[in-house]
Order: C-alpha cells, then sequence, then structure tokens
C-alpha cells in the first residue's frame, strides 16, 4: 500500500493553477452563480459578507458549497461572525435563506490560515472565536454554519443508508453520532442528523483525502467524526516528536538501515500503544519514488534504501518521510482491526488467517480481542474489509492495478519526450498525465487510503508546524 505521492501532488498543483478563477457576483446578483463554482469564493475583491449576501439567490447545492470553501478559507470563528453581521444588516432576513446561529467549533490543522480575519491561527482543540458550541473533540469539528446542504432527495439517500445497516448502525450509536454533531439526540436517522453529517463533511470536500458531502458517516467519514488509533492526537504527536528525533539524528545514523530501524520503532511505539502489533522493517529498493509500503502478509514495513540512504535531509522531506511511515502504519492498523471484525463475526485465527493472507499469529491476536460491534471503528473496518476482500475487492484491484500501469507509461513517455522532443510526444505525454492523475484520485477514494491519507497528512502538517517555531 504504497504511493508516487511526488507525482500526484505536483499535478494536482499544476491542475489547480489552470482552472479559472469565477467571478463572483456583488450581493444580491445570483447570476454568477449559474456555472461551476470554482476554489476561490473571494475572486474579484467580493468581501466576504457581500459573497454571503448573494448566497440566497443560488442554488442550494451551490449555497452549501460555497459556505464550505468560506468556511475552510476564514475559519469557522470569522466566517460565523460574517454571518451574524449579514444578518443583522437584513441582508439574510428578507431572503428566506435557512441560516441558524451555531457555535463555531475547532478548525483542523489541515484548514488553511485566516485571510483578513482577526483571529487568532488555531491548532487542534483549540477554539477559534467566542467558543458556544457544545460539541467539540480534538481531531474535528462540528458543524460550524448551520446551512443545510443535503436536498430532499439526498436527505432520503442518507436517511436510508444507516436505515438498511441496522447492524452497522444501532441505536445507540445513532444517538453517539447525534451528540457528536449536537443534533437531539433521537436514535433514529433523521434529517436533522443527516444535514449534520454533511456539514461537518464539508470541511473536508479538498485536500489528498477529500470527502463527499453526502450526509452518511460511513468508514471515511467516522475515523474523522472519533478519532482512534493513530488518528488520535496524542499517538500523532507522539510519533511526530520522537521522528523529529531520528531526523534531527540523520547524519549520527549513517545508513539507510539505521534509519529506518530508528523510525520504525517509533511508529511501533504508538502502534503498540494503540492495541495494534507492532511491524518488522526490511530496506529494500522500491517503485515509484515511495519512501515506504507497508506489506499486510509478512507484517513488514518496507523501506526505500535510496531515499533513506540521503546523506542530508531537509524539514520538507523529513516531513514527508515522517508522513509516509505513518500512513503506511495506519493500514498496518487498518489490517488488524478487519481481522478484529471478523473475530467479532465467529472467525477463528486460522480462517482470518486464511482469509486475509496475514501472519497466524496476528490472526490469533486479533482472535482474543474481538472488535465491539455497533460502535465507530466497526463501521469503520467494515468498509476497509468490504473493499480489500468483499464485494469492493475486485474494483479495488483494477484501481491499483490501473495506477501502477499508468505510472509505468508516464514514465516511458516522459523518456521518450526528453530524448525525441515533438508535439506529438508531449500530446501523449500530457494525455497520459491527466489519465495518471484520475486514477491516482480514484487510489486516493479508497476507503482505506482515503483515512490513511488523513491520518498521515496531519502528521506531515504537525512535523512542518513544528519546524516553523
Amino acid at each position: 500500500m504504497g504511493s508516487d505521492r511526488a507525482r500526484n501532488n505536483a499535478s494536482a498543483d499544476s491542475a489547480s493553477a489552470q482552472r479559472r478563477a469565477p467571478a463572483y457576483p456583488g450581493p444580491g446578483d445570483a447570476s454568477a452563480y449559474e456555472g461551476e463554482v470554482g476554489d476561490s469564493p473571494l475572486a474579484g475583491g467580493h468581501l466576504p459578507v457581500d459573497v454571503v449576501a448573494a448566497l440566497p439567490g443560488a442554488p442550494p447545492e451551490v449555497r452549501a458549497r460555497v459556505m464550505g470553501q468560506l468556511q475552510r478559507m476564514l475559519g469557522n470563528g470569522y466566517l460565523q461572525r460574517v454571518v451574524d453581521r449579514t444578518r443583522e444588516g437584513g441582508r439574510l432576513k428578507s431572503s428566506g435563506i435557512a441560516v441558524e446561529p451555531a457555535g463555531p467549533a475547532a478548525m483542523l490543522r489541515r484548514a488553511p490560515a485566516t485571510l483578513d480575519a482577526p483571529v487568532s491561527s488555531t491548532t487542534v482543540g483549540n477554539q477559534a472565536g467566542p467558543t458556544t458550541s457544545t460539541t467539540t473533540t480534538t481531531n474535528g469539528s462540528a458543524p460550524a454554519i448551520g446551512v443545510d446542504p443535503l436536498s430532499d432527495d439526498e436527505v432520503k439517500s442518507a436517511i436510508d443508508y444507516y436505515v438498511k445497516q441496522p447492524w452497522l448502525f444501532p441505536t445507540a450509536l445513532i444517538k453517539k453520532l447525534q451528540a457528536r454533531l449536537s443534533v437531539e439526540e433521537t436514535g433514529v436517522a433523521d434529517e436533522a442528523t443527516v444535514q449534520a453529517v454533511a456539514r461537518f463533511q464539508l470541511q473536508f470536500t479538498t485536500g489528498n483525502a477529500p470527502l463527499k458531502a453526502d450526509g452518511k458517516a460511513g468508514p471515511r467519514t467516522m475515523p474523522l467524526l472519533f478519532p482512534s488509533g493513530l488518528a488520535d492526537e496524542k499517538h500523532e504527536q507522539s510519533y511526530v516528536k520522537a521522528a523529529r528525533g531520528v531526523f534531527d539524528d540523520w547524519t549520527q545514523l549513517k545508513d539507510a538501515k539505521g534509519r529506518a530501524l530508528a523510525l520504525v520503532k517509533k511508529v511501533n511505539h504508538e502502534l503498540v500503544g494503540a492495541g495494534v502489533p507492532a511491524v518488522n522493517e526490511f530496506v529494500t529498493k522500491l517503485s515509484g519514488g515511495a519512501d515506504g509500503e507497508f506489506d499486510p502478509e509478512h507484517w513488514i514495513m518496507l523501506i526505500d534504501k535510496d531515499n533513506f540512504s540521503q546523506p542530508t535531509i531537509d524539514d520538507k522531506r523529513a516531513a514527508e518521510m515522517a508522513d509516509t511511515v505513518y500512513h503506511e502504519a495506519r493500514h498496518a492498523e487498518q489490517f488488524f482491526q478487519m481481522a478484529r471484525l471478523e473475530a467479532a463475526r465467529g472467525k477463528s485465527a486460522k480462517d482470518i488467517a486464511d482469509e486475509m493472507s496475514i501472519p497466524d499469529r496476528i490472526a490469533q491476536a486479533a482472535k482474543n480481542k474481538p472488535l465491539r460491534l455497533g460502535t465507530p471503528e466497526a463501521v469503520e473496518a467494515s468498509g476497509w474489509f468490504d473493499e480489500a476482500y468483499g464485494s469492493g475487492a475486485p474494483k479495488t484491484a483494477q484501481v491499483y492495478a490501473r495506477l501502477e500501469r499508468l505510472d509505468g507509461e508516464v514514465k516511458r513517455a516522459e523518456k521518450a519526450n526528453k530524448d525525441h522532443p515533438s508535439p506529438e510526444n508531449q500530446a501523449k505525454l500530457d494525455k497520459l498525465n491527466q489519465q495518471y492523475d484520475e486514477a491516482y484520485a480514484a487510489y486516493q477514494n479508497l476507503t482505506a487510503e482515503n483515512d490513511a491519507f488523513h491520518v498521515g497528512d496531519r502528521a506531515q502538517d504537525e512535523y512542518l508546524q513544528g519546524s516553523k517555531k
């Protein structure tokens, strides 16, 4: 479960730069919202209050999307004040748009710093602006703005998602979800619940591992609502602090084996602390420029010899390496959770080992510690298992195979264009790069990869933030 992350990040940045920023309307002018909404609600010099005031004339899905974008750009606290100021000026009051006053909650660390807002920068667990929200957790935010993102049909689809899977979403879990989102704890998946889930998801619609704001708290959303294991802030911060020590001693550690052993030892400390069996490390040559991969069949973390043999390393590369090792360690945790889920379903250790192709000792450890059903962790593991071994497995295999094939084709096209530059070779390379980006997006959208990217990227952000202090 490795990844050619550097190529994707470069491609994504290039594609983003090429997109044309839309012209956003002034107060009351809804016509410009009829097209596709881009990435910059404040394009064209419009003030936040003007953008918010113009939203009542926009389609519902556009209103929800723009509010989500503003929330990420400005921060929950500042955006709430913009909404309040617009409402006080009567600019929303006469429009009929439903904007409920909801208290701001903690921004995720991945949220950009505020633009011109007089709001101090935030970290996980800290509030932006006046604290009125009753529900805040360390690795997520309760919905801050009361726009209903879902249409009637989407609400029905989301409610059906819970109702048709009572074994995954019993009454107790629905109540826990409702408490997390500060809606009435009825124990029944209702419109208020799914709209609140969608508002939460709007915070994660961009980045390496985007979510779809569909109101369905499935295996991609649950780890963000209820962080556990390596997704928990305490493990993330502990690992990053320890990893920094390894990179500080980079030259003293001398070779790839010593550096890999030191870094994997640090991540193993967090895995064991989270109740997951430690992984072994193996230094080898990896394809695609990856820093590391996890091999569940042998319970080994593969570390790239060339990358870990570099004589010196800067903070950016150190953060990327720390990210990859944490990302791959999360995959180890995912496989162990899947094995625990199978144990909870009554499978023997031997059956688990055979079914999942994992070591007997890992299967036995899972059998000794079955997952508790009706929990967020069970929802997560169920989604991961379905994609790896269940009905979604064929599609998952196709995603990985297509990505690997296109990676090879891109490299060959790059070489051909370098050796024999021509418009034809450049056009072929451009087409393959576009196909690769699409394949990479599909890879990132796999349930387990989506989760691991969230976990690893937060570790990278934590590392880089610490480097600036």
